[in-house]
């Protein structure tokens, strides 16, 4: 008997009157997930969950990992999948073989019952990866199409489960739920309860295909602050992993870091032929921030982003020219950090004297946002640390402070072309910067 068929389909939960059951749930191989199938499947049995269905995003990688960890746990594991196709998402329940992502939600349904699958619409009405493709979709015949719909996503906001159900009691859809977890914190979250003893996985999906009156789901949505505490867990945690193996941060702004970083010797011997200290690399930011300032103001946005660029090389360079030098001290790094704030905060303030556009509300308001939250990163980090939160460095998060400066930079150039664009990356960068301060205060209060 392979690993596969002893769990999978051979390792009945006994004595049982009701299975609990999470059906979508993601592993670390997932791309957007932080916990190892060990830790998830240990975390099961602590809640007393008698099953989970693995659904990774497009890869049944995991399972044979899943199975071997809890072939002598008294946990059923029913192997699954998320496909992302054109139209959606799509859960194969009972899969083991790949099915193959980016195709239509036709093709994709008919491989996983050629897989010997069931395929369940995962939270339809959630944007952006809801379902676009209902004007394909005889409801007359729903079951045709899909063996089952997901109702309850604790994921996702209310409203979108809430027409889910609509929609599965209009046409009697058997219906799933789950936690859609990213991490263990939010496992068991939704799961349905399903009458009978030692089920095993074809006995499951026969169960939810019998669309059974005794068939109970269960859950309730993840509140929004938990959500933003989610996505910081998980964003510190897959970024942790993905930097120990590629031996190097990831993302835009931190390929270019790294760039300057390693031609770093060079600009520092620069710097030092010219007989100049890192501190006045420093100021010499601050006075192109006030440049900035002064351009802004006579909306001269040409000149504004020749001064913001130089303002952020020169940030490269005086930490470059420190590091070259020998010349790197506690104080010069804390002028560095708090001529930052002031350059970013300097164009901040130009912005409030262009004739930007109204959207939702006044600029001046998402420009107070945009500072404000620029500067809320920047102390929640602090207080933090004032208070012995952390004592280590943890990641920034997903919009620090170059994701912000390289934003209000782009902000300014193509105000050269259009001033609405500059208002709608401007909203962007205030949402973003509240978002992290937010993302950052759930990392630290989480961290142990």
């Amino acid at each position: 008997m392979s690993i596969f068929e002893k769990v999978f389909g051979g390792n009945p939960i006994k004595s049982l009157e009701i299975m609990k059951i999470d059906f979508h749930v993601h592993t670390s191989y997932s791309h957007d997930a932080s916990d190892s199938p060990q830790k998830l499947i240990d975390r099961a049995l602590q809640i007393g969950l008698d099953a989970i269905c693995i659904t990774d995003h497009n890869t049944i990688a995991g399972l044979e990992e899943t199975a071997a960890y809890a072939s002598d746990k008294p946990i059923l594991i029913i192997p699954g999948i998320e496909i992302h196709t054109r139209d959606g998402h799509v859960l194969g329940i009972n899969v083991t073989k790949k099915i193959e992502p980016g195709l239509n939600f036709e093709d994709t349904v008919r491989q996983i019952r050629d897989g010997g699958g069931i395929a369940i619409l995962a939270h339809p009405f959630f944007w952006p990866h809801h379902f676009k493709a209902w004007e394909r979709v005889d409801f007359t015949k729903i079951r045709d199409y899909f063996d089952g719909i997901e109702i309850i996503n604790t994921s996702v906001f209310r409203r979108a489960n809430r027409k889910a159900r609509v929609l599965a009691e209009k046409f009697g859809l058997p219906v799933t739920a789950g936690s859609d977890s990213h991490s263990r914190d939010y496992l068991g979250k939704g799961f349905i309860e399903l009458t009978g003893h030692g089920l095993t996985s074809k006995e499951v999906v026969e169960a939810i295909l019998s669309n059974h009156p005794g068939n109970r789901v269960i859950g309730q949505e993840i509140k929004l602050l938990e959500k933003v505490k989610s996505a910081g867990i998980i964003f510190r945690e897959t970024r942790k992993t993905r930097v120990r193996a590629a031996g190097t941060e990831l993302g835009i702004m931190s390929f270019l870091k790294n760039r300057v970083k390693r031609r770093g010797p060079k600009i520092g011997r620069l710097g030092s032929s010219l007989g100049l200290s890192p501190n006045f690399f420093t100021l010499l930011s601050m006075g192109f921030g006030g440049l900035v300032l002064i351009f802004l103001v006579k909306i001269n946005l040409i000149f504004a982003s020749i001064f913001f660029a130089a303002a952020i090389f020169l940030d490269f360079v005086d930490g470059a020219l420190a590091r070259a030098t020998g010349q790197e001290t506690t104080k010069g790094a804390y002028l560095d950090t708090v001529a930052d704030r002031y350059v970013e905060a300097l164009a901040w303030l130009g912005f409030l004297f262009l004739p930007l556009p109204t959207y939702f509300f006044a600029p001046q308001i998402w420009i107070f946002l945009g500072l404000f939250g620029g500067l809320m990163t920047a102390y929640v980090k602090a207080a933090a640390a004032e208070k012995n939160l952390v004592q280590e460095e943890l990641p920034d998060g997903f919009f620090s402070r170059p994701e912000r400066t390289l934003s209000l930079l782009v902000a300014m150039a193509v105000g050269l072309f259009d001033l609405k664009l500059t208002m709608i990356i401007l909203i962007f960068v205030a949402l973003a910067a509240n978002l992290a301060a937010w993302q950052r205060f759930a990392a630290y209060t989480r961290h142990e």
